[in-house]
């Protein structure tokens, strides 16, 4: 018996030490990967500041989206040398 209440005491002052995070896309265990890796890489901040740094990647992951690969052409290409022209004419920039 007080093996099960010191259990339960301690579970509950645990899950107050850490809050959860909740994540869309993350599952518990890759979030408890991020939280292990800001401990690791981070031992001199508070417990408080890890959580923060850990909640901030997880949301920054959550906002990603994914964009297909491709290719676009990039550059000044000119522009209609009159309104309603298909004639593109070159303009310095430089002067």
């Amino acid at each position: 018996m007080r093996r099960t209440v010191l259990f339960t005491l301690l579970a509950g002052l645990t899950a107050c030490s850490s809050p959860t995070i909740t994540s869309e896309s993350l599952s518990p265990s890759e979030i408890n990967d991020i939280r292990a890796r800001v401990a690791e890489h981070h031992p001199d901040l508070s417990t408080r500041k890890q959580h923060e740094v850990t909640q901030l990647v997880v949301r920054a992951l959550d906002n990603m989206v994914f964009i297909e690969g491709g290719t676009f052409v990039m550059g000044d290409f000119g522009m209609p040398c009159e309104p309603g022209s298909t004639q593109m004419c070159q303009i310095d920039y430089d002067t």
